[in-house]
């Protein structure tokens, strides 16, 4: 979600080093770069998992060889001086980059968050681009790190036969990734499979390329959905327990599904998800 405002900063010529976990810190570097076409900022990821990162948490800065001069400005949602463990990451960040400002954020309905992002124009600098209609599949991520932002894997199943029923030529791809496996039961691991289900290996840039290849993305409030937004699929978001208001994907071909208040997922029926993917896959497909 924060894709935007880096690509906005790149578009502008600031270079922008995006810290994170090395598989999405390589994904943001990867495909932000990507997209913004002609600037002349880079976008590096880095690691996380280094040293000199997670002991920030313990407030320190332990070596002289950690200390990056010419930064100028730290932005991060971690940033809280409401906590002991935010000032001592607050201390941290201030000795390992000397001179720079150190600007925190919330989330995305939040007064903080707005500044910033105005600050940056990212409205207007970092929007992502549509990519152009496709022939490839629809496809469904069936899985969610949250529980109860999960649809339930016999919805899906029945969304993938009801698609392949309604449509002459559509491919359909049923996806999860190895995390949500895990958290299912085996016999909702056994539906799946059943269903043709496949479990996606690999880092997050296969996922990325499965995204991109899709005619249409299905999924719930979850990292694939925001990330199938981010790279212009058209991107159909199921939302239950979460607030759309606040956590709805942001991207160019972006349709939500979401109750008039927050609720379980049961509130939603394969119907209604049916007639919107058909909705965003009828150009170039024959409909039975």
């Amino acid at each position: 979600m924060i894709w935007p405002f880096v690509r906005a900063l790149a578009r502008q010529g600031t270079a922008v080093t995006v810290v994170a976990s090395s598989s999405h810190a390589r994904l943001c570097e990867a495909e932000v770069g990507r997209q913004a076409t002609g600037a002349s900022g880079p976008v590096r990821g880095l690691g996380a998992e280094q040293p000199r990162f997670t002991r920030m948490w313990a407030g320190e800065c332990a070596s002289q060889e950690w200390i990056v001069r010419g930064v100028d400005a730290v932005v991060s949602p971690v940033a809280d001086d409401s906590t002991d463990i935010g000032l001592r990451w607050l201390d941290a960040a201030g000795a390992m980059f000397p001179g720079a400002a150190v600007i925190g954020f919330g989330a995305p309905d939040s007064v903080s968050r707005a500044i910033l992002w105005g600050r940056a124009n990212a409205r207007e600098w970092g929007s992502a681009a549509p990519l152009p209609d496709r022939d490839g599949p629809i496809t469904l991520f069936a899985g969610a790190g949250g529980a109860s932002k999960r649809w339930p894997i016999e919805q899906w199943v029945a969304l993938a036969a009801a698609i392949r029923e309604r449509t002459a030529d559509a491919d359909v791809h049923l996806l999860a990734g190895p995390v949500e496996a895990e958290m299912w039961s085996s016999a909702e691991r056994g539906e799946f499979a059943g269903a043709g289900g496949r479990v996606l290996e690999g880092d997050l840039s296969s996922l990325a390329d499965a995204i991109r290849a899709s005619r249409v993305f299905v999924g719930c409030d979850t990292g694939p959905t925001h990330l199938g937004a981010q790279l212009g699929v058209p991107t159909l978001a199921l939302f239950g327990p979460t607030d759309a208001q606040v956590w709805s994907p942001v991207g160019p071909r972006v349709r939500v599904l979401a109750p008039a208040s927050p609720r379980s997922m049961e509130w939603l029926g394969v119907e209604t998800v049916l007639a919107e993917a058909l909705a965003m896959t009828t150009r170039g497909v024959k409909l039975t």
